[in-house]
């Protein structure tokens, strides 16, 4: 990704979570400084992201969970996932719509 795409994607996600994530400068060494939000978020942003690459892990090893799905839907409004074959993860069942799925 070229870094003018991916000063974009900060921008929007700063403009999405309403805070600055970087302070940034004009010229010098350090163009981007992290705030003290951002440094906060880290820890968990890390941690996050190691439960998704096990959980990950997981579903390729026990592949007896997963019947046969072709894509996998994630509704970020609420913890549930949707497979191509109807099923509904996160204790709603697949023909509620508050799986975020319609």
């Amino acid at each position: 990704m070229a870094p003018a795409a991916i000063g974009q994607l900060v921008r929007r996600l700063e403009e999405t979570l309403g805070v600055e994530l970087f302070h940034r400068a004009q010229s010098g060494p350090a163009r981007l400084v992290a705030t003290e939000a951002a440094k906060a978020a880290i820890p968990g942003l890390q941690e996050g992201f190691t439960r998704l690459a096990a959980a990950m892990d997981r579903l390729r090893s026990d592949r007896c969970c997963w019947t046969s799905p072709s894509y996998v839907t994630v509704s970020t409004a609420k913890p549930t996932v949707k497979t191509a074959d109807g099923v509904c993860l996160g204790g709603v069942n697949s023909s509620d719509h508050l799986c975020g799925i319609h």
